[in-house]
């Protein structure tokens, strides 16, 4: 029963979305359906409010190396499954893939970041399916 849960689950959200979008799927496309899908928030890092703002080079050293170890204590704890910075020099400056029960305890999870304290970025969050990232294993040096 689990597996059957396990496995529908991906496809129930996503039929329900299509539902709430006001959009119908023909039943051939099931066929096409990834069956190790987990939900997921897509969060997108975005220049805040204070992004332009000057800057120190030690306070930005500061906050940039508070947000990089607020990002590997989250990824540590499980609650992030994936993180990066965009490189081009877009809007968007960083996406993290995380698990939470709600939007609402993302966007907890996420104030605790310098970066978001300090407007230099803001988050969009956004609900989505994914393909399992349980296997995708960052690695980091050993701290001294």
């Amino acid at each position: 029963m689990r597996f059957m849960k396990t496995r529908l689950l991906p496809l129930v959200l996503l039929l329900l979305s299509s539902v709430a979008a006001g959009q119908t799927l023909p039943p051939a496309a099931t066929q096409f359906f990834q069956t190790n899908g987990k939900p997921y928030f897509i969060v997108f890092y975005v220049k805040g409010e204070n992004y332009s703002r000057e800057r120190s080079k030690e306070e930005t050293d500061r906050l940039l190396l508070g947000h990089l170890g607020y990002l590997r204590k989250q990824v540590e704890a499980g609650k992030y499954a994936l993180t990066g910075p965009i490189m081009d020099d877009g809007h968007v400056r960083g996406i993290v893939a995380m698990e939470a029960a709600s939007a609402e305890e993302a966007r907890q999870i996420l104030s605790g970041d310098p970066m978001i304290q300090s407007g230099q970025f803001a988050i969009e969050i956004h609900p989505g399916i994914l393909t399992d990232l349980s296997a995708v294993k960052a690695t980091y040096p050993t701290v001294r």
